[in-house]
């Protein structure tokens, strides 16, 4: 990976021009493709110091770096924005360096996905059989389950779905989700949590059966036990609370190509956008950025302005195939007004019908 130096512990300042011509390059090459009408790259660098010290007399201090890349791409279409995103997320070596390759990749990516819109028909609405694959990462389970499984929206009544039912079955068995920070090397993974914790791999659900919340000092001390590392904050200046780091649906043991080749006719989900999410019930809406209809397991056509709408607590009992991959996706979580880094992570999965709406056509 070809990576300009800059400088350790400096932010990149009057060093940045020594990245100017890649820049320009890439800027160039995008360009190059007439529908182009705005071309935007944001590059940033941070620096995070934490320093601890807590009533139980721990006191501990360390540093987090990261490089973020955000590669947008926006087309014009008889009078119409067309516009495409992809973002790169690195940490320790690689944090403080233009990361060459991954940008071009993110760009490529974007560009790629903005020319699909824009040839794309509008999806069609109705209730189908959806594969949502890897490349989509976690999004869905990050919101739709992960925020449930907090202890303080749990201790609330905000998430009564899983209140109380420690060691019941809330999935099929081939369900296991966990939030992992002790992953090394994405964002989303720490050390320590805000409370000077050590990070701990929790497993939340197993085999289908609820096994664990994600805890934090606070909510730990009212269920009578220890906090699992999961104390997380933005700042000094807030207090920490019960946050993801890295949350995940386990991988299961299917060819993903032999998941899609199955779908007789239905969607499938290559990239997933925003949404929302009640927390009390699970209902969601999601984005589909990039997806396609299939007929007899192959892409027929790209699709645009689809969403997809459903209930997470209900879909972890219809999820019924499960591949062997995994694809993670990088973000910024907000909560309670501060935003902390995390990731999720999902295998291609199936399920038999779920309802698709949006903009698209009958």
């Amino acid at each position: 990976m070809k990576t300009p130096d800059l400088p350790a512990e400096e932010p990149p300042g009057e060093n940045l021009k020594n990245c100017l011509p890649f820049l320009s390059e890439l800027d160039q090459k995008v360009r190059k493709e007439p529908r182009v009408i705005q071309f935007r790259l944001s590059l940033a660098w941070s620096k995070d110091s934490y320093a601890v010290s807590n009533s139980l007399e721990r006191r501990v201090s360390w540093k987090e770096y990261f490089f973020t890349a955000r590669a947008e791409v926006f087309l014009g279409k008889k009078g119409e924005k067309i516009s495409a995103s992809e973002v790169v997320t690195l940490r320790e070596e690689v944090q403080r360096n233009i990361a060459e390759d991954e940008i071009k990749a993110a760009t490529e990516k974007a560009l790629r996905r903005a020319l699909l819109l824009s040839e794309s028909p509008k999806a069609p609405l109705g209730n189908f059989p959806v594969v949502i694959h890897s490349s989509a990462g976690g999004t869905l389970i990050h919101e739709a389950i992960g925020h449930s499984l907090e202890a303080d929206a749990v201790q609330r009544g905000i998430s009564p779905v899983y209140h109380g039912r420690k060691g019941e079955k809330v999935a099929t068995s081939s369900i296991t989700i966990l939030d992992d920070p002790t992953l090394s090397g994405k964002r989303g993974s720490y050390l320590l949590d805000g409370e000077g914790n050590p990070a701990e791999r929790v497993v939340l659900i197993e085999e289908g059966v609820l096994k664990d919340y994600l805890y934090d000092f606070s909510t730990a001390i009212k269920d009578r036990r220890i906090s699992n590392g999961h104390g997380r904050r933005e700042s000094y200046q807030v207090p920490p609370v019960p946050r993801m780091g890295i949350t995940y649906l386990a991988p299961g043991k299917e060819d993903p190509r032999q998941i899609i080749e199955a779908l007789s006719r239905g969607i499938l989900v290559k990239k997933m956008g925003g949404g929302q999410v009640n927390t009390a019930n699970g209902d969601f809406v999601f984005e589909i950025t990039e997806g396609y209809w299939v007929e007899r397991g192959k892409m027929q056509y790209p699709i645009q302005g689809a969403t997809l709408i459903g209930n997470g607590p209900r879909l972890l009992n219809e999820i019924e195939r499960i591949g062997n991959d995994l694809g993670f996706e990088a973000g910024t979580c907000g909560k309670e007004g501060q935003g902390v880094p995390v990731s999720d992570a999902m295998p291609t999965i199936f399920i038999p019908r779920l309802t698709v709406g949006g903009q698209g056509k009958e």
